[in-house]
């Protein structure tokens, strides 16, 4: 049995901090460490680097953006060597392709040519753990639909449908470089790609940028050189794919808070106070609504605009990666540090804010306009938003749900002395000095009659 993982076994650029500042020389560094450094904080005890080795510890598919220069590239390398050894045809566990418009990565790298047959054959490519899809959007448009077998984990051969990876492990991790018209050479992605990039991380954020110390240990700990450095190469893969496995029990039952917030990104966003779902055609009809104004507590940036112009619901596939991320954070940061205090319903938010900033949620004129295309700053606003708009409903939801476990409907309430108490157990005399509050109902600009649908299919449920 193989030893359990520890966040030592994941440090990159930080264990060449540390051997610097204990003494230790470049030549060592450079022999014996990776190279990416990072440890801008993010959330809880986690960093900006830590937010990409949560996503290839539960195996979801990442894109890492950013200007030329932002270090995008060297962290990708980083883990492709560190922990899957580097390539497959040097007895690792990945592939590594580069954009380009004549790839065909059918014939370069998961076939090859049995002349003596006449036919193509498959390569041991297909088992590799890890591809690393570098500069993804400079294969144009219509080559990148190479791409989705790998976002799905699976490639077409022979009229079947073949699985990539190990054991349900097969991680995409690409890079590109986005912005304005700067790069010539790229070309646009299309959504549907997007969204087999679950996590999105821009480096051009500056909360995703190093710190000013880890600038200036960067120069320190090596000579100059601009290119991508190679770091050392190590196989962790079976301590990776065993967390894999733990992180994907814990996404199986996630418990009723992250189930809550879930819904409510399903549903609540779905929500419309002037049209129903059928007539609504988002965002053209928010334009010139009378229910698109901000309800003024918001940040300056966004005070002109109700929260259901600004964002419209995900679907299926980005809130199962939303929960299957929030469960990967968990288990880093308790890898981290084991009596950390995580709070389920902010993980599930800022998790919606990585898992979301590019799939095509966001009101696409608001954020040219007032955003300047800087997706995962619009994101982190909205969420924010949303995170304020769900604190209202919230304990409500959560007592519908303890309830409902113990077999009893409960959607109507009351408050007194800060505690809430259902309006259907007072008497009728009380009844008549107290306010009822009913909170399950479609009538804001963020839905919430989703939970009374909820409460009862898990009666339905329970009586089974």
């Amino acid at each position: 049995m193989n030893e359990k993982l520890t966040y030592e076994d994941l440090k990159l650029g930080e264990k060449a901090k540390e051997a610097f500042l204990k003494g230790e020389s470049t030549e060592y560094i450079i022999k014996s460490c990776p190279v990416y450094l990072n440890t801008n904080p993010v959330f809880g005890n986690l960093n900006a680097t830590d937010l990409v080795i949560a996503a290839v510890l539960g195996n979801v598919n990442t894109l890492l953006v950013g200007d030329t220069g932002t270090g995008k590239t060297q962290l990708a390398k980083d883990i492709y060597n560190y922990y899957f050894n580097g390539n497959k045809a040097e007895n690792g566990n990945g592939i590594l392709i580069r954009g380009k418009p004549e790839l065909d990565i059918n014939s370069e790298i998961f076939t090859k040519l049995n002349i003596s047959q006449a036919q193509r054959e498959l390569t041991d490519n297909i088992d590799s753990l890890i591809y690393l899809v570098d500069e993804l959007n400079r294969s144009p448009a219509i080559g990148q639909n190479q791409f989705f077998g790998l976002g799905d984990g699976v490639m077409d051969f022979g009229g079947k449908a073949i699985r990539l990876g190990k054991d349900g492990y097969s991680l995409l991790l690409s890079t590109a470089n986005l912005g304005n018209g700067e790069f010539q050479g790229t070309f646009e992605t299309d959504k549907a790609l997007y969204n087999r990039l679950a996590v999105a991380i821009d480096f051009d954020y500056s909360k995703f940028k190093p710190t000013q110390e880890d600038r200036i240990l960067i120069d320190l700990l090596r000579a100059a050189d601009p290119r991508v450095k190679e770091a050392p190469k190590r196989d962790i893969t079976e301590k990776i794919m065993q967390a894999n496995r733990e992180i994907e029990e814990i996404s199986r039952n996630p418990g009723l808070e992250a189930l809550a917030v879930i819904n409510f990104l399903k549903f609540g966003l779905d929500n419309c106070q002037k049209y129903n779902s059928k007539e609504k055609i988002w965002p053209l009809n928010c334009q010139a609504c009378d229910k698109n104004k901000g309800d003024g507590d918001e940040e300056v940036k966004l005070k002109e605009y109700g929260i259901c112009s600004l964002i419209r619901a995900p679907v299926e596939r980005t809130t199962s990666a939303t929960l299957r991320y929030a469960a990967a954070l968990q288990y880093l940061m308790k890898l981290k540090n084991p009596n950390e205090k995580i709070n389920t319903t902010e993980l599930l938010f800022k998790a919606f804010e990585m898992t979301g900033a590019y799939q095509s949620l966001l009101n696409p004129t608001i954020l040219k306009q007032d955003y300047y295309d800087q997706n995962p700053k619009m994101m982190a606003d909205v969420v924010d938003k949303l995170k304020k708009d769900y604190a209202k409903a919230e304990k409500f939801i959560i007592a519908s749900l303890e309830a409902v476990e113990q077999g009893k409907k409960v959607n109507t309430f009351f408050v007194h002395e800060d505690r809430i108490g259902n309006y259907e157990d007072l008497s009728n005399e009380a009844k008549r000095s107290i306010t009822k509050i009913d909170p399950f109902t479609d009538r804001g600009k963020l839905g919430y009659g989703w939970v009374n649908t909820l409460l009862d299919l898990t009666s339905k449920l329970k009586r089974k």
